[in-house]
């Protein structure tokens, strides 16, 4: 009861700035859903519906976990905006690369039915979507968070310094050593 794992959604695709009604043509997505696998050669404006029950223990369930979504998202739950997501027009803001973490006050919270509302844009052949939803206790989902984001976010980082850092002792062994043909020449 310290986390949900939120794997079934509705999704629709249209470009509208809100979530369409309930009585809308949605239809049944298991999340993650990878459009390459599910709409090969679709891009645009889509809005997911997470629908999950709270019982009145779990109304401390204070965080949710992304692990990824492509190219950029917005969240809403039960109708209120969690975070806006940046730009959908171009230059578009691109998360794709980045898991989201949003803390979520228990002001949007009730107990029993709850409704998350997930606006995406992605490109089409680009890995577009939605990744599985974690929703449980912010010291929980952080470290789960924490670990995706060194991974995919720092660790790359890392990994692009030191190879530039390479870079920069490879050049100046050419300049400094120029008769030695492993550096160059």
């Amino acid at each position: 009861n310290k986390m949900v794992l939120l794997t079934q959604a509705k999704i629709i695709l249209t470009d509208s700035d809100t979530p369409p009604p309930d009585s809308a043509a949605w239809q049944t997505q298991l999340l993650p859903d990878n459009w390459n696998n599910s709409r090969p050669g679709i891009g645009g404006f889509a809005w997911y519906r997470i629908e999950f029950d709270l019982k009145p223990q779990q109304l401390m369930l204070s965080a949710l976990y992304v692990p990824r979504i492509s190219m950029n998202g917005a969240v809403m739950i039960n109708g209120r905006y969690l975070v806006g997501g940046g730009n959908f027009t171009e230059p578009m803001t691109r998360q794709w690369y980045r898991p989201q973490f949003f803390s979520v006050p228990d002001t949007f919270l009730k107990i029993g039915s709850n409704v998350i509302h997930y606006r995406i844009k992605a490109y089409p052949n680009n890995k577009g979507g939605l990744s599985e939803i974690h929703f449980g206790l912010a010291e929980l989902i952080d470290k789960m968070w924490q670990k995706r984001y060194f991974w995919q976010v720092t660790g790359v980082q890392i990994t692009s310094a030191l190879n530039f850092s390479l870079g920069i002792i490879a050049i100046l062994a050419w300049f400094l050593w120029p008769k030695n043909t492993e550096y160059g020449r």
